[in-house]
């Protein structure tokens, strides 16, 4: 090549690079805003519990005292697996044996009697009183034997199969007749108690749809509002709303976790949310005009992960950047791949 025509080469090589130096332009990916429905959501935290309508209490009829523990919390267990062993108390073992003394004082008395009115030396009256003690000895010392009062020690066993969700302490309690001793969870029938703030609770349902993001190793799985409470709670100061989970869900009871919340869809001008930018206080984005981004200034009604709902500065079918953002300004020549 003749030195004159390297020189042009070079010259014009030069020339192009700094047009194009001077006037950049950017790849980036349109899409058109449009008038759709989005539903807001609401982020609340909450704890994994035992539906309460699938709990099953074992309790102790009688005044007794723990001897062992035979079963843990969280421990699975089937139907008529031993629980908790209790030794009757002293004074429920006192007050059988005063059934079964005046059981039999009754019974003997009865006899009596009725000997005596059979050779008219007890009056009809007598008799059907005494007939009434006999009777009345007999049923306490029925109800005692119900209660086992008869047993010196008892076996609590699991009515149900199950997740023992409660137990008592320890060994050498006292249980008072009528105490909660365990109590057996179904398995898989779990429940979500999030805690909302007042202000967003007054806007849920029951049948509003939940959102819970793949966390704690579980993948996202897709729940529905089961009730939202009417008072705030003193010690938390939030509203306890309650999710039924799905039965194969495979949460552990005590597991925490977070949730979005569906409310009510609203209708208007939607974005995705990747081409919303911030500056301070104010939102923006960029509309295509003539191959250049335009800046417009947005006001956001409310934003959720994946798009945006605009209040005002924006209309509906004009294309918006909503990739290749990032180092955009107002003017910028833009392209795209199409």
């Amino acid at each position: 090549m003749k030195p004159k025509n390297t020189l042009l080469a070079v010259v014009t090589t030069f020339l192009f690079a700094s047009a194009a130096q001077a006037d950049p332009s950017a790849l980036v990916r349109l899409a058109p805003a449009r008038v759709a429905q989005l539903a807001p959501q609401i982020s609340a935290y909450g704890t994994v519990s035992a539906d309460a309508n699938f709990v099953t209490t074992v309790f102790m009829p009688r005044e007794g005292v723990v001897a062992a523990i035979l079963a843990r919390p969280g421990q699975t267990v089937r139907a008529g697996d031993p629980l908790v062993t209790i030794r009757t108390a002293p004074a429920a073992a006192a007050t059988y044996e005063q059934a079964v003394s005046t059981a039999d004082f009754a019974a003997k008395d009865y006899d009596h009697t009725k000997q005596l009115f059979a050779e008219q030396l007890a009056t009809r009256s007598q008799l059907a009183a005494a007939a009434k003690a006999d009777a009345d000895a007999r049923a306490q010392l029925s109800a005692q034997q119900k209660i086992g009062a008869n047993h010196a020690e008892e076996t609590l066993t699991a009515p149900v199969a199950g997740i023992v969700a409660t137990m008592v302490p320890a060994r050498g309690d006292p249980v008072q007749p009528g105490a909660d001793v365990a109590s057996i969870a179904t398995s898989g029938q779990v429940v979500l108690n999030l805690g909302v703030e007042p202000r967003d609770a007054i806007a849920l349902r029951p049948g509003n749809s939940v959102l819970l993001p793949a966390q704690q190793g579980l993948p996202q799985m897709r729940a529905r509002v089961g009730s939202v409470g009417a008072m705030v709670d003193p010690a938390s100061h939030l509203v306890n709303v309650l999710v039924p989970l799905p039965a194969d869900a495979r949460i552990f009871i005590g597991t925490a976790l977070q949730a979005k919340v569906d409310l009510a869809p609203v209708s208007g001008v939607v974005v995705a949310s990747s081409a919303l930018m911030t500056d301070g206080d104010a939102s923006y984005l960029f509309v295509a005009q003539g191959g250049k981004a335009k800046r417009r200034t947005v006001k956001v009604a409310f934003e959720t992960d994946t798009a945006a709902l605009i209040a005002s500065g924006l209309k509906a079918n004009e294309n918006v950047v909503v990739q290749g953002v990032v180092g955009l300004a107002d003017g910028s020549a833009i392209r795209t791949s199409e």
